[in-house]
C-alpha cells in the first residue's frame, strides 16, 4: 500500500556524518555492538507523553462538544500526538449520539491532493478479533501533530522530527540497562586455590551465612609472627554493574533534548522550586498545549457539528497571585477591568 501506508520506513539507508558519529559515540561509550531499543520505552518520553495526556484530560470543554470530547478521549489524543504524531477515530452515530472509535492502524488511499477526496481503510480492534472498514475522509477524525508537504496524509511527531536525539537516548538507555543486568557477586581472596584444608571452615561459615554476619579469625593473627604474613586481612571485592560516567552524562543530556523537543519545560520534569514550576506551567500551557489544542479543535469543527473551545486555566491555577498582580497593574494603567481579567487569565477569555 506504500506510499499511502500509515507506517513509514524510519531506517535511513544513506547514513550521514551525524548518524555515524552518534553510533560511534554510543558504541565507544558502552563497548560492543550498537544496542537495540526504542526511545518510546524511555522514562523521558513517558514523562512527556504523560504530561501532554494529563494536560488534555484536564481541559474544560465547551458544552456543545463535551459529550464527544471526554477526558479519556482527550488524554488519548494528547499521548498519541507526542508518541505517534497522529491519532485517528471513526465517527459513528448511535442512538442519536456521536461516538469516536479509535483505530489502531489505517491506510490512506487517493490520487488527488485534496484531503476531502481521500479514502481511509481502518482496522478496528475488539477483544475477540478485528474488522476492516473503508470510509471517506469526512467519516474520520484525523488529528496530526505536524506533517510534511510531501506526505500530508501522515502525521509527524516530535520524536520523529528529533530522530537523532531519539536514537541516541534509546541506545544509551539500552546500554545502561545491559550494564545494570550484568551478574553481580562478591569475590573473596583465598590462599592457594581456596581448596586448602586451612580455609575449609571459613568456606563452610560463608555458605551458611546467606547474607548474614560471620565472625571469622583475623588472618593477620592466624599467621602469627611469620615473615610472610599478609599486611591486611582478606577483603571482599564486588563485581557487577559499573557503567562509564559518559553514559550517565549522555543519558541526562539526551533526555533533556527529548523533553525540549516535546515542548515540555524541564522544570516540570526535574526537581525545581515553586516559582520555577509556576512559570514552567505558564510556558507549557500557553506555548505548547493551547496551540496544539487549536489544531484538535480545527479538525473537530471541520468533521463534527460543533465548535469546541478548551480552557486550560486549571493547569496554572497556582499562579493566581502573579495573575492578580498583572490584573492590578493593567487596571491601574487604565484598562477596562473585564478586559484585564481576561488577559491576565483570571477569567476565561472571550
Amino acid at each position: 500500500m506504500w506510499p499511502f501506508s500509515k507506517f513509514r520506513e524510519l531506517r535511513r539507508e544513506a547514513r550521514g556524518y551525524s548518524d555515524t558519529l552518534t553510533e560511534l559515540l554510543v558504541a565507544r561509550a558502552g563497548g560492543g555492538d550498537t544496542p537495540k531499543g526504542s526511545a518510546h520505552l524511555t522514562a523521558a518520553v513517558e514523562a512527556c507523553a504523560g504530561m501532554w495526556s494529563r494536560a488534555f484530560a484536564s481541559a474544560e470543554v465547551s458544552a456543545d462538544a463535551r459529550d464527544v470530547l471526554t477526558p479519556s478521549l482527550l488524554a488519548h489524543v494528547g499521548r498519541c500526538l507526542i508518541v505517534a504524531g497522529e491519532c485517528l477515530y471513526l465517527i459513528q452515530v448511535r442512538d442519536g449520539a456521536v461516538r469516536l472509535i479509535p483505530s489502531g492502524s489505517w491506510d490512506v488511499l487517493g490520487d488527488d491532493p485534496a484531503p476531502e477526496s481521500w479514502q481511509y481503510k481502518l482496522q478496528l480492534d475488539a477483544p475477540s478479533g478485528s474488522r476492516t472498514v473503508t470510509v471517506p475522509a469526512a467519516s474520520v477524525l484525523h488529528v496530526m501533530y505536524s506533517c510534511d508537504a510531501s506526505r500530508p496524509w501522515q502525521g509527524v511527531g516530535p520524536l520523529t522530527r528529533a530522530g537523532l536525539s531519539s536514537d541516541l537516548l534509546s541506545a544509551v538507555e539500552t546500554r545502561l540497562s545491559q550494564e545494570a543486568s550484568a551478574p553481580s557477586a562478591y569475590v573473596i581472596p583465598s590462599p592457594v586455590d581456596g581448596k586448602a584444608t586451612s580455609s575449609a571452615t571459613l568456606r563452610t561459615d560463608l555458605n551458611a551465612a546467606k547474607g548474614g554476619v560471620v565472625m571469622a579469625e583475623t588472618m593477620m593473627g592466624g599467621y602469627g609472627e611469620a615473615a610472610n604474613r599478609p599486611a591486611g586481612d582478606w577483603g571482599q571485592k564486588r563485581i557487577g554493574a559499573h557503567p562509564p560516567d559518559v553514559l550517565r552524562v549522555l543519558r541526562t543530556e539526551a533526555g533533556r533534548a527529548i523533553i525540549a523537543a516535546c515542548g515540555v519545560p524541564e522544570a516540570l520534569i526535574v526537581e525545581a522550586d515553586g516559582t520555577a514550576q509556576r512559570e514552567a506551567w505558564r510556558r507549557f500551557v500557553h506555548g505548547a498545549v493551547i496551540p496544539v489544542s487549536r489544531i484538535v479543535a480545527q479538525e473537530v469543527e471541520a468533521k463534527l457539528d460543533a465548535e469546541p473551545a478548551f480552557d486550560f486555566g486549571g493547569l496554572y491555577a497556582s499562579d493566581v497571585v502573579g495573575r492578580a498582580g498583572a490584573f492590578a497593574r493593567m487596571v491601574q494603567g487604565g484598562m477596562d477591568a473585564a478586559e484585564a481579567a481576561g488577559l491576565s487569565g483570571l477569567v476565561a477569555g472571550e
